[in-house]
């Protein structure tokens, strides 16, 4: 079978941020005696007590914290927030041009009222069949609840319901999600779409060509990623067969839907009368194009053997150039080596040079060293021989000695000559 998904995001109905348990009875298209079949996922609005908060109330309860530890660091009183939050984030404009809400819807489905929605609520589908299609049905939306809340954690789902009571319809997700930023500047946690959607890996964009080449603003890519990564691979899984894409499918009343089937019947009707007229023009292009396509099929002929023959010169190319690398890396790895070799030998020669001055230098100070020590001894046997020569003065032996010895002398002779 061929189905479809789909998913819509956009403002959130002033309808939603009323108690969730009372919102199936509102629109005109919701058989009441069904709404017990409605599947609530999550519920954060809902008090202990079993009542539910507005989505102001929330907000106000949730960004109070941030509120304080803001108000703690301000040393001046005329700068801290003295109201709730959903007062200080309209007060500062966010709310301008329909930007920056406090919460947004999104709209999710797969099937619809001519296959699987149709299926689903005909008398004649037995109980069996009908039970598997809603188990199939609250799997799939359980598991995409799921994801969003995995993969898009700034995006807090404050309720997830499912829709099993508008009979000309088709079971459908109802989601709101409330964009909570983590922020520098001010307070550290704010409502924030743009932000929200950055930090969970969908840039912001403000350019419209930037915008339109990414494929839409953040909201448009948001819808797309979650559409091609997680609706279309979950029909693959089911086993079913992806029907043509449904881009911004809204929830609408039953009037609604008459209305758009009726436009679609209209279209359908223009499009197949339009399909024909180019059939016949295509047939006429058809044959030309054959004539154009064997002429093609010639020339490509010919570029692939210029191809070819470009290619081997390549191959040739690349190869001498590998081989002039390959000599060039040898070249320098000699070259580095003869450097590393050199600057081997200037070292041994420098480390003998300090080697050998070292022993000039010690001999030189053993020279020194006997030099000063032989003057030592000089200088001390020069004063033995003062102190002797004094010595011998003062007692006029060295006179008596040399009268002696003179006179021995001439005695000497005196013999020598009588001889």
């Amino acid at each position: 079978m061929e189905v479809a998904a789909s998913m819509s995001v956009g403002r959130l109905a002033p309808k939603h941020s009323l108690d969730i348990d009372g919102i199936r009875a509102i629109s005109p298209n919701v058989t009441p005696s069904l709404i017990k079949d409605d599947i609530i996922f999550i519920d954060r609005l809902k008090r202990p007590d079993g009542s539910h908060m507005t989505i102001e109330e929330y907000t106000d309860q949730t960004f109070q914290p941030y509120i304080d530890q803001y108000n703690s660091k301000q040393r001046r009183k005329d700068r801290q927030i003295q109201t709730g939050y959903c007062e200080w984030h309209r007060s500062n404009g966010n709310l301008s041009q329909g930007k920056g809400e406090l919460a947004y819807e999104a709209v999710l489905q797969y099937g619809s009222h001519d296959d699987l929605g149709g299926e689903y609520y005909s008398p004649n589908t037995t109980p069996e069949r009908k039970a598997q299609l809603r188990a199939e049905y609250e799997q799939v939306y359980r598991q995409w609840v799921a994801d969003l809340e995995r993969d898009f954690p700034h995006m807090t789902v404050l309720f997830a319901v499912g829709h099993f009571s508008e009979v000309e319809g088709t079971p459908h997700l109802h989601v709101c999600m409330q964009p909570q930023a983590d922020c520098t500047r001010g307070l550290a946690k704010q409502v924030s779409i743009g932000r929200a959607l950055a930090q969970d890996g969908i840039e912001r964009l403000d350019s419209r060509a930037e915008a339109e080449q990414a494929g839409g603003y953040q909201l448009a890519r948001f819808y797309q990623r979650f559409h091609h990564e997680y609706q279309n691979p979950t029909l693959q899984r089911l086993g079913y067969e992806i029907k043509a894409e449904q881009h911004g499918l809204r929830h609408m009343e039953k009037d609604g839907y008459a209305v758009v089937m009726e436009q679609a019947t209209q279209e359908a009707d223009k499009i197949v009368q339009e399909s024909r007229e180019r059939a016949e023009i295509t047939e006429k292009a058809r044959k030309a194009a054959q004539k154009d396509l064997d002429l093609l099929e010639t020339k490509q002929l010919l570029i692939e053997m210029e191809l070819e023959d470009q290619q081997r010169q390549a191959a040739e190319a690349s190869q001498t150039a590998e081989q002039a690398r390959q000599a060039a890396e040898r070249a320098a790895q000699q070259a580095a080596e003869a450097k590393a070799t050199e600057a081997a030998i200037r070292e041994q020669a420098r480390y003998e040079a300090e080697t050998t001055v070292r022993e000039l230098q010690a001999q030189l100070w053993e020279r020194d060293s006997i030099i000063h020590g032989l003057q030592a001894e000089a200088e001390k046997m020069k004063q033995k021989l003062s102190a002797l020569r004094e010595f011998l003065q003062e007692r006029s032996i060295f006179e008596n000695f040399l009268a002696w010895f003179k006179g021995k002398n001439q005695q000497q002779t005196l013999d020598e000559r009588e001889l």
